[in-house]
């Protein structure tokens, strides 16, 4: 039987105050300097000097930045940086709306690599932008997730 309803939300900007990418990609740089891992951080740097400059397209810069984050970082790390960004930029109200509804989905241009480890407290659809690898982080909580 079809839901009678589905409830869409937006993450950046609606369900957090913020822009993910950039707030994860901010934290990121900071894990990366704590770590020394130099030439991941100037390669980070030079990414977004090349996106700046409009020398390659948003797209491709976002998946550099995530190839960086799934490389250089264990799963304990980008999982607290991503529930960082969600806990603290979360938009109350709608987060409340969020858990009151029925049959949710997430929608979102903030790569799937991010968003697959936010815990929303509850089982969620979320379609998010570019997967690199075409494989999806391993959840053992059961939510379902895709990426787009």
């Amino acid at each position: 039987m079809q839901p009678k309803n589905l409830n869409v939300f937006d993450l950046d900007g609606t369900l957090i105050k913020v822009n993910s990418f950039k707030e994860i990609s901010k934290k990121l740089v900071i894990i990366l300097l704590k770590k020394c891992e130099l030439i991941s951080l100037s390669s980070l740097i030079a990414w977004y000097l090349f996106r700046k400059l409009g020398l390659i397209e948003h797209l491709k810069f976002k998946q550099r930045i995530v190839d960086i984050f799934e490389k250089k970082l264990i799963e304990e790390e980008k999982q607290s940086i991503v529930q960082a960004v969600l806990y603290d930029n979360i938009n109350k109200d709608v987060f409340e709306r969020m858990l009151r509804a029925d049959n949710c989905v997430i929608s979102t241009s903030s790569p799937f690599s991010f968003v697959s480890r936010m815990q929303f407290n509850k089982n969620m659809v979320v379609i998010s932008s570019l997967d690199c690898n075409h494989s999806f982080p391993d959840k053992s909580d059961g939510s379902e997730k895709r990426g787009s």
